[in-house]
C-alpha cells in the first residue's frame, strides 16, 4: 500500500488514477473474485477479432511490446480463452490470462495492424493485415528451424596418416574456462556435479545481462537469435526447472526458472558468457550502489557502469512489468537494489536492470553511465530520501 500512495501522487488526476489501476493489475494474484467474462471471436479473410463482453463497464489500458500486448482490467475476470486462440491462431501464438486475473497476455504472429476499442461494456480487440508468418518470414520464431545448431557438437581431431609426426594432445580447459566460440552463436547446458551451467558462444564480443526478477534468473543479449532450448531441459541440473527463450524484437533473452534458493554467478572467456546456477543455503550478498543524484530543473540519476551498452526494454510476459535491461561487455554488475518513487534498481548479477514503477521513464547510456530521467521529475525528495534503500518489492 506504500507503494502505491506514494505513486497515486504524480501527475494529475487521471494520470494517477491510470497508474494506480496498472500498478494494481501488476501486483500479483488479487483477492478479489474473477469475473466471467464471455469472450467472442469474429474473423475474415483479412481481420480478427476478440470480443471481451463484462457485465459492467471496467477500465482497462494496453501495453505493446513486440511481439507481447498487455491488456489490464481493473477487475479479475475469467473466461474460455482456450477456444478464442484457437479460432485467431492466424493471428496470436498464445492468449492467457496473469497477475491474479487482471492482465491479458497475447502473443502476436506476423505484423497485422492492432486495434482496441470499448463498445458498451464490451472490450474489443482487433487485427487487420498480415496474420502468422512463415518461418522465413519470421526466423526467430521458436516454430521455426534454428540458422544454427542449438547445442555445440565437438569434432573429433583427424588422426594423422602414415608417416606424420604426432602431434601433442592440448590440455583440458580448467572447469571455469569457456571454450572457444564457433563460427556461428551456440547455446550449450551442462551440469556438473550440483551446477548448471548455461554457456552462450559468440563469433564476436556481445554484451551481456544477466539478473534474478520474480522466479527466473534472465540472461539478457543485445542480439536477436532464435536459439532452440526444447532438447535442452534434460540437461538442466538440481534447482533449475526449466529454461525458455522469451520473443524480443531485438535481443535475445533466456529465461531460466530456478528455486528461491538457487544464485548464479557469471564467466566471461573470450566470447563466451556462462552463467552458473547452484543451490546455496547462505543469503544473497548485494553490493553497495553509487548513484550520482541531480535535483533541480534537470532531475536526474547516473549510475556507473563499464562497458555498458544501449537499454534493452523488455517486458515480463508473466505479470507486464517493464524492465529497461542494460548489457555491459565489461564483466560488471549493479549488484544492489534501491528503491525510488518512480523507479527501482533491480540487483544484477552482470549488467543492470531499471524497473519502471511510474509512465514516462527514460533511461540512457552516456559517457560509462547509466542515466535515468523522467518527464515531470523523477520524484527523488518524495517518500524515502533519495539514496537510501526502501521497502521490498
Amino acid at each position: 500500500m506504500h507503494r502505491m500512495a506514494a505513486k497515486t501522487r504524480i501527475g494529475g488526476w487521471a494520470a494517477s488514477v491510470a497508474l494506480a489501476a496498472a500498478l494494481f493489475a501488476s501486483a500479483g494474484p488479487a483477492h478479489a473474485e474473477a469475473e466471467p467474462v464471455k469472450a467472442a471471436v469474429q474473423t475474415d479473410r483479412g481481420s480478427g477479432r476478440l470480443m471481451l463482453e463484462w457485465r459492467r463497464p471496467v477500465q482497462y489500458t494496453v501495453e505493446q511490446s513486440p511481439p507481447y500486448v498487455f491488456v489490464r482490467f481493473s477487475r479479475p475476470l475469467s473466461a474460455d480463452l482456450e477456444t478464442a486462440q484457437r479460432a485467431l491462431s492466424r493471428y496470436l501464438a498464445e492468449l492467457r490470462l496473469a497477475g491474479g486475473g487482471r492482465v491479458l497476455v497475447l502473443r502476436v504472429t506476423g505484423q497485422p495492424r492492432f486495434t482496441h476499442y470499448r463498445r458498451g461494456n464490451a472490450i474489443i480487440l482487433s487485427w487487420i493485415g498480415a496474420g502468422r508468418a512463415t518461418p522465413a518470414e519470421n526466423p526467430t520464431d521458436s516454430r521455426a528451424t534454428p540458422a544454427t545448431p542449438p547445442v555445440a557438437k565437438q569434432e573429433e581431431p583427424a588422426k594423422p596418416g602414415p608417416g606424420a609426426a604426432p602431434e601433442t594432445q592440448p590440455k583440458s580447459p580448467p572447469p571455469d574456462t569457456a571454450a572457444p566460440p564457433a563460427a556461428g552463436p551456440t547455446l550449450t547446458v551442462a551440469t556438473s556435479g550440483a551446477e548448471t551451467r548455461i554457456a552462450v558462444a559468440w563469433p564476436e564480443p556481445v554484451a551481456a545481462a544477466v539478473f534474478r526478477y520474480g522466479s527466473n534468473f534472465w540472461i539478457v543479449f543485445p542480439r536477436r537469435e532464435a536459439f532452440d532450448v526444447a532438447g535442452l531441459q534434460r540437461l538442466l541440473g538440481p534447482g533449475v526447472e526449466r529454461l525458455e527463450r522469451v520473443e524480443h524484437a531485438n535481443a535475445t533473452v533466456l529465461a531460466a526458472r530456478t528455486r528461491p534458493d538457487v544464485r548464479a554467478r557469471v564467466l566471461h572467456e573470450r566470447n563466451v558468457w556462462t552463467v552458473v546456477l547452484k543451490r546455496e543455503s547462505a543469503p544473497a550478498r548485494e553490493t553497495e550502489v553509487k548513484l550520482a543524484v541531480s535535483r533541480g530543473a534537470h532531475e536526474q540519476v547516473a549510475v556507473p557502469l563499464p562497458g555498458a551498452e544501449a537499454p534493452i526494454r523488455l517486458v515480463d510476459p508473466e505479470i507486464g512489468s517493464t524492465l529497461h535491461v542494460v548489457s555491459s561487455r565489461a564483466p560488471a554488475g549493479v549488484g544492489g537494489e534501491r528503491r525510488f518513487v518512480t523507479f527501482r534498481l533491480v540487483p544484477a548479477v552482470q549488467g543492470a536492470v531499471i524497473e519502471a514503477l511510474a509512465d514516462g521513464l527514460v533511461v540512457a547510456v552516456e559517457g560509462g553511465a547509466i542515466v535515468i530521467r523522467r518527464k515531470g521529475g523523477l520524484l527523488l525528495s518524495g517518500g524515502t530520501p533519495a539514496g537510501s534503500a526502501q521497502h521490498g518489492q
